[in-house]
């Protein structure tokens, strides 16, 4: 009988390796570099050098760290919670599959922000369900629909999973935790499409907030009832 793993506990899991990652992977070429250079110091550090430069070259493997990082953690935890001792290697394939970079589908329209924009000036206003206002400060409003942000179930043509999650933005401007039907994958689509639709590197999404179990968006999010100023900037 398969053990059923709650998605709660794979959230958490994948929440704290990907933690894990954002702090590792900006000193990664930083040691390498520090490595490199005392390589030719002398020769008896040579097998530890290799060993060094084995380790880091293992950490760069992305799916090899993260299952490393979070295996021991995902242990302890279902000792913790009094949860069967499950194989452990089963939770470490769910979470590496959540943790894959999302590819948006491609959007029949696009509002290119500048090079280097603050995503705190950029509003997006309701309209209604279907279609939504976007306005960078300096650039003309644009209105879309969820086709043009390449939102779309294909089979029905309707709005899809990664639509509503933009939809929940409305409400407080976040998404938590405890939101259904809205998973970590879901968050992770909209963080690409958008991405895609601006053409920015930029996240969409503050750092997961792990006391509130929430990602707070950066931009501002005015719901179709709300007074407040939007095309007047």
């Amino acid at each position: 009988m398969e053990y059923e793993i709650p998605d709660e506990y794979l959230e958490e899991v994948a929440a704290t390796a990907e933690h894990a990652m954002a702090i590792i992977e900006p000193h990664l070429s930083t040691i390498q570099g520090v490595f490199e250079s005392v390589a030719d110091a002398s020769a008896a550090f040579g097998p530890v050098l290799a060993e060094a430069e084995r380790s880091i070259r293992s950490y760069q493997n992305t799916e090899r760290f993260r299952r490393e990082a979070f295996i021991p953690l995902s242990f302890r935890a279902a000792e913790r919670r009094g949860q069967p001792l499950i194989d452990y290697n089963l939770i470490a394939d769910k979470v590496v599959e959540r943790l894959k970079p999302q590819h948006a589908p491609q959007g029949r329209a696009s509002y290119p922000l500048p090079k280097g924009a603050n995503l705190a000036k950029l509003k997006f206003k309701q309209v209604d369900g279907h279609t939504v206002k976007v306005k960078y400060l300096g650039l003309p409003t644009g209105t879309f629909d969820y086709k043009d942000f390449g939102m779309e179930n294909k089979k029905s043509h309707q709005p899809d999973a990664v639509w509503k999650c933009l939809c929940k933005l409305f409400e407080t401007n976040r998404i938590t935790g405890y939101n259904r039907g809205i998973t970590r994958n879901t968050k992770y689509k909209l963080n690409a499409c958008l991405k895609a639709f601006f053409e920015t590197d930029e996240d969409f999404f503050y750092r997961y907030n792990f006391g509130n179990h929430e990602w707070v968006a950066k931009p501002m999010f005015v719901a179709e009832s709300d007074q407040i100023p939007f095309e007047s900037e």
